[in-house]
């Protein structure tokens, strides 16, 4: 299996886009990127602005070479709905009429009759179980866009297994910060985890400090109860300059069980950029700072 991250916040952009290959079938599940577009009161720098260009060239060079694409909710950094390399491909959408808050019933009402007239099939992915040859690929039931109750919504997770390597994508669930998410991922014993983090950065104002607690809990859990050897932690968690003092417990379980926790940039390996986060200095300065 072959699994390649496309973009993600450590590399620059808000995203999760990721391209799986197996002898059987070629998806890119949440094809897409996008930019916060107001961060310490700032809209994006010009190098977030080429960044966001190269990115979706990528996104868009292998959606085009997939035969599968999945759009795990409607939020524009997971599915860009004027994008056109939809045409002649195999669609898993969330569910566009249960389990979705307003503002995504919405965006898919418009988009999904636009979708059914040049993709080759639109499937709803919740819950969905397809085999293409070898290769088993499984939706979650729809979870909670962060914490439960989340006004955000609902997504839904992926796995995809193709009887060598078990790969799980797990968009967006902020942690996971509820016990059932949790349960699914470890029920579903991945390789390979990629996850979005807890929103550290709106923690003690938006969010109550304690979530930190319950996903450093629930990423530990997944760690010890599991056969994952490697866990990609990235998206909202990435947005907090400190993000790997708040999640340190992680990394020191990590260590001790001989696993690994990466970003998506360290995955890919490429450079990290946390250009949204540095948005400040990057106004200042015009430039990333150097690693140290």
């Amino acid at each position: 299996m072959n699994i390649k991250i496309l973009a993600a916040d450590s590399m620059g952009v808000r995203s999760m886009a990721t391209w799986v290959e197996t002898d059987d079938v070629k998806i890119v599940i949440d094809p897409s990127a996008a930019l916060g577009p107001i961060r310490y009161g700032l809209p994006p720098n010009q190098l977030e602005v080429e960044e966001l260009e190269r990115r979706m060239d990528k996104i868009k060079e292998y959606a085009l070479k997939s035969d599968v694409i999945v759009i795990s909710h409607y939020h524009y950094d997971h599915y860009d709905p004027d994008a056109n390399f939809y045409s002649g491909k195999k669609l898993f959408v969330k569910d566009w009429d249960n389990k979705i808050n307003q503002s995504q019933r919405a965006r898919a009402k418009a988009f999904i009759p636009k979708l059914k007239k040049i993709a080759k099939e639109v499937r709803i992915a919740d819950l969905n179980k397809t085999k293409f040859g070898k290769t088993l690929v499984e939706f979650s039931p729809p979870f909670f866009h962060g914490p439960k109750n989340s006004k955000l919504g609902w997504v839904v997770s992926t796995m995809v297994d193709d009887e060598k390597n078990r790969f799980v994508h797990s968009s967006d669930v902020q942690g996971p910060l509820v016990d059932e998410t949790t349960e699914w991922i470890i029920k579903k014993n991945p390789d390979v985890l990629f996850l979005c983090g807890c929103l550290t950065y709106f923690l003690g104002w938006r969010y109550p400090m304690e979530l930190l607690n319950t996903a450093n809990k629930n990423v530990s859990r997944i760690l010890k109860e599991t056969d994952v050897r490697t866990i990609v932690v990235d998206h909202h968690l990435v947005r907090d300059k400190k993000f790997r003092e708040k999640i340190k417990p992680v990394y020191d379980l990590a260590d001790e069980l001989d696993k690994k926790v990466l970003t998506g940039a360290q995955f890919a390996g490429e450079p990290e950029r946390f250009l949204e986060a540095w948005r400040k200095e990057l106004w200042k300065t015009g430039r990333y700072p150097k690693a140290k």
